[in-house]
């Protein structure tokens, strides 16, 4: 049997395969001169080449003999090859090409060519590009394409141009492309056969520049954290001017109001002892009020202890009283306030404070009469809040059922007593 004897579509079949093989020997030579291969692989490509092409004429000129009539260009006798060793000769080509199709697979897998090179290059993060002097590209990897692409929405055609546009950018050599990316541009100059060439590499710098910008945000809420702070700081005197004013008035107060109460005593008694105390207090305020005589620190309990004693007042405590310098100047303060306010407002004869751990209060109530109106806070009373407000502190005052004082410490006041001390003390005349 010959090709002539074969059907139609067999014809067919084996004129594609033919074609198919023609087309793989074509590659297979390019291949190979790319590759640089040895002179062997050159000839085995070539030769399959050949054979493929001298089947392809043979075959269209069998198929044009016989439905055209035709005459062939080669001998009738050719016409009548048996048709196993066409078969035989596209097998053996099938076979050849598979062969040198792997064997090129294969040396380009493992050895460095040109190729591999620019394979390197397209897998690196960074953006690489080597062109001459005049600007021709030289090598340029995929990742220098893209951000090219991205600034430009076009390749890199001309590498001088290209860097002479990234010196005039705002950033100088960074720049920011579409998708968020931030990449830092470098150029080296390199000497190739005693001819410069230029090496131009884009790092990115994304995270890096990211952080750079949150130093810097950082670094500006700084500098308006230290202006405010510096302002804070040049309060800090005006406040201190203010409270040693308020505690000079609450002093003043109560002093003026420990003499009044020296002085109604004398006059219902009249009595020497009550005469030369109250000569005593007044000296004294009148030396205070000239400046001359600098008042004795608060916060002396002992003191008050006995300034209630002198006017008759009983005092009895529940609990234990602050210790600490803000607390026992709060506490002195009102226990003073409050001492005037029963003897010659209430007429009472004695003050009971409760200091209710816990909640870092005092609580202070009197026996004498219960306030007829709300109470004006005015005086004595109108400084003590100024100065517990003024310390973190808190006042409530209250009329009814009987009058009442609460003293809220400031956060940071302690009371040294022991959980669940409950200690009462008592002074009276």
């Amino acid at each position: 049997m010959t090709f002539l004897d074969l059907p139609s579509p067999a014809q067919g079949v084996q004129c594609v395969w033919n074609l198919m093989l023609l087309l793989t020997y074509v590659l297979l030579m390019m291949r190979c001169v790319f590759l640089k291969r040895k002179a062997g692989m050159h000839v085995a490509a070539a030769l399959g080449f050949l054979i493929g092409a001298l089947l392809n004429i043979y075959m269209v000129g069998a198929e044009r003999f016989a439905y055209e009539g035709a005459e062939v260009v080669y001998p009738e006798r050719l016409l009548k090859l048996p048709e196993p060793v066409l078969i035989c000769l596209l097998s053996a080509m099938s076979v050849t090409a598979a062969l040198l199709l792997l064997n090129l697979n294969h040396f380009s897998r493992n050895q460095i060519s040109s190729q591999s090179v620019k394979e390197a290059m397209d897998l690196l993060p960074s953006g690489v590009c080597y062109y001459d002097s005049t600007g021709r590209i030289l090598l340029v990897n995929q990742t220098m394409n893209d951000i090219h692409r991205s600034l430009t929405g076009y390749t890199v055609l001309d590498g001088k141009d290209f860097w002479n546009r990234m010196k005039a950018g705002r950033d100088g050599q960074i720049v920011q492309t579409a998708d968020g990316r931030v990449y830092s541009f470098v150029r080296n100059e390199i000497v190739l056969d005693a001819k410069p060439v230029f090496e131009l590499i884009a790092s990115d710098i994304t995270e890096e520049y990211r952080l750079s910008r949150q130093l810097s945000d950082d670094n500006e809420r700084l500098r308006e954290y230290g202006a405010h702070l510096r302002s804070v700081g040049n309060m800090a005197g005006e406040v201190t001017i203010v409270r040693e004013i308020l505690d000079a008035k609450v002093r003043i107060h109560d002093n003026l109001g420990s003499g009044l109460i020296l002085a109604k005593r004398y006059l219902s008694s009249a009595s020497e002892d009550d005469r030369e105390a109250l000569l005593d207090v007044w000296r004294k305020n009148i030396r205070l009020l000239q400046n001359e005589l600098q008042p004795p620190e608060t916060g002396d309990y002992h003191a008050l202890l006995k300034a209630a004693e002198d006017v008759g007042v009983h005092i009895q405590i529940e609990g234990r009283l602050p210790e600490d310098e803000t607390g026992r100047r709060l506490t002195s303060c009102a226990i003073d306030e409050c001492i005037t306010n029963t003897f010659r407002h209430a007429q009472g004869d004695a003050l009971f404070i409760r200091v209710v751990d816990s909640e870092q209060k005092l609580i202070f109530t009197n026996n004498g009469i219960r306030p007829s109106a709300p109470i004006q806070e005015t005086g004595g009373l109108k400084n003590l809040r100024q100065l517990v407000e003024s310390a973190g502190g808190r006042l409530e005052v209250a009329d009814a059922p009987a009058f009442a004082l609460t003293l809220h410490l400031p956060p940071h006041s302690k009371n040294p007593a022991a959980p669940g001390e409950n200690r009462k003390h008592s002074t009276q005349t």
